[in-house]
């Protein structure tokens, strides 16, 4: 009998005692080759299935999905197969509504952050967030709402993110690592050469105030969000602890930090002077922590479970790469997910679940895909995980120093000129235009919205509203007369910086 029709047999089985009962989580599995969408819950059963729709020319697909945390929305990349340019498309699984979110108009894309990291932390309750490099340097960080209707852009040539000084050569891309409330945390990357795991530069930008800050949640792009704590575990090297790099080609990650929100500061949590860590995920509603690891021969190659406190697990190793090679892993509430093509001969992809609560094994089948067909673990959506934890987390362990987000020296007020330090919300300001220019009143904050009346040099009007940050721009709701909207701080003209809002007047 062939192994994979033992599987079924198994799945049916399995499934079968699980469909009395109601579903306690349920999963995004994608097939990059067709763009199929398959939602399976956890007695093993098809609930839906969905084909990402494609965009003109773009009709291959990046091999990544971003699903809301709901499971409704879906960000991913379309790929020209002529041209292997790419474009950002957001798509509403329940209205079947298809928007394109990037590259904005007239720019020419190089890499893009859903190539990079893709998950559900890059949406808010709102919207979602994204980022590419341009060609020929530059990048934009872009974030947008389901509807389509709002949107606020960072762009490297921002005035405050030149002033700053960060950096923007060609191939520095933003990858969006968590979106929440109204803040976008990212990492500038160096995608220009092959190296793209590891990231220092990490940002966190406040789309309503404008703010932006150094921030020390995010070292690196090999990371996992705990929704409901903010906390991250990332892997990375660091040189504070034993390490072989130069025995790893690629580069070593040595050790596992966590960083902690409530005293924004991050630290080490565990390292392995002879083994690289990857693919670190909060499992178990936050209770533990699973994390691969292997050394530079790929002779060793192991999953172990962590507890909070740093320490391994009984038994540690669940999971060795020479019988079970996972292809990706989410934490659910009661463990984790991941699917596997190490339990077919074929290369049939596997769906399992390890219940860590109820002892430590490689788990059970819950559904078989198709032979031949790739499938990708993209989301797992669990109701009892959304709950408070039933027992209290375990406090964390540190080794080593703790890193202080602080005050960084590039929490700088977010006005580009000084002479604007006394627009206040409630305050009055005088509009400043050149050669008799008048300054477009619009609906809204930001540049797609529709003029509703244009004001001449000289005016003085009443601050509503802000500062609302838009389309990489300043805005603020003002009012004169009958004319009600908003209005940009300030703009640029052929290089210089003309502050259009006066404090004052």
């Amino acid at each position: 009998m062939k192994r994979t029709f033992w599987l079924f047999l198994i799945c049916l089985l399995v499934g079968g005692r699980a469909q009395a009962q109601t579903a306690a989580w349920s999963v995004w599995l994608f097939n990059q080759d067709t763009g199929v969408m398959t939602r399976v819950d956890s007695g093993g059963v098809a609930q839906s299935t969905v084909t990402l729709p494609t965009s003109e020319n773009y009709v291959f697909y990046g091999e990544r999905v971003a699903v809301s945390p709901d499971g409704r929305y879906m960000a991913y990349n379309g790929v020209d197969p002529d041209s292997y340019g790419t474009r950002g498309l957001l798509y509403d699984s329940q209205t079947g509504a298809l928007q394109t979110l990037y590259p904005l108009a007239g720019h020419r894309l190089e890499r893009d952050s859903l190539a990079l990291v893709a998950n559900s932390a890059i949406f808010s309750d709102t919207g979602v967030a994204v980022g590419y490099s341009l060609a020929g340097g530059g990048w934009v960080l872009y974030a947008q709402d389901f509807s389509g209707a709002r949107r606020a852009t960072l762009e490297s040539l921002n005035p405050l993110v030149v002033t700053l000084g960060l950096p923007s050569a060609a191939g520095m891309t933003p990858v969006i690592q968590r979106y929440a409330g109204t803040e976008i945390l990212f990492t500038l990357v160096d995608t220009s050469g092959s190296a793209t795991t590891s990231a220092a530069l990490s940002y966190s930008w406040d789309t309503l105030s404008g703010a932006l800050r150094a921030s020390a949640a995010y070292p690196t792009m090999d990371s996992d969000t705990l929704s409901s704590t903010g906390e991250v575990v990332s892997a990375g090297l660091n040189p504070d602890f034993p390490n072989r790099t130069a025995d790893y080609p690629a580069g070593q990650a040595n050790t596992l930090e966590v960083y902690w929100p409530q005293r924004s500061a991050r630290f080490a949590l565990y390292s392995e002077a002879n083994l690289t860590l990857f693919r670190p995920r909060f499992v178990e509603n936050g209770r533990r922590l699973l994390v691969g690891a292997f050394d530079e021969f790929n002779t060793i190659g192991e999953w172990r479970l962590l507890e909070r406190s740093g320490q391994p697990a009984q038994p540690q190793i669940i999971l060795r790469m020479a019988e079970i090679i996972i292809a990706d892993a989410i934490g659910i509430y009661d463990g984790f997910v991941y699917v596997t093509a190490s339990l077919s001969t074929d290369g049939t992809f596997t769906l399992m679940h390890v219940d860590t609560r109820d002892g430590l094994d490689t788990g059970s089948i819950v559904w078989i895909g198709a032979p031949g067909a790739r499938q990708r673990l993209v989301w797992a959506g669990d109701t009892r995980a959304a709950a408070p934890s039933d027992t209290p987390f375990m406090a964390w362990g540190q080794i080593g120093a703790a890193q202080q987000t602080g005050i960084s020296p590039l929490e700088l007020p977010t006005a580009p000129a000084a002479n604007n330090a006394g627009l206040l919300a409630g305050g009055t300001a005088t509009i400043n235009t050149t050669e008799g220019d008048q300054l477009n009143v619009r609906s809204g904050p930001g540049i797609d919205f529709g003029v509703v009346g244009r004001l001449a040099d000289g005016t003085r009007v009443t601050l509503v509203e802000g500062p609302r940050a838009a389309d990489g721009l300043r805005w603020w709701r003002i009012r004169v007369g009958d004319i009600e909207g908003w209005v940009v701080e300030s703009v640029e003209d052929g290089g210089a910086l003309i502050q259009t809002l006066i404090a004052g007047g």
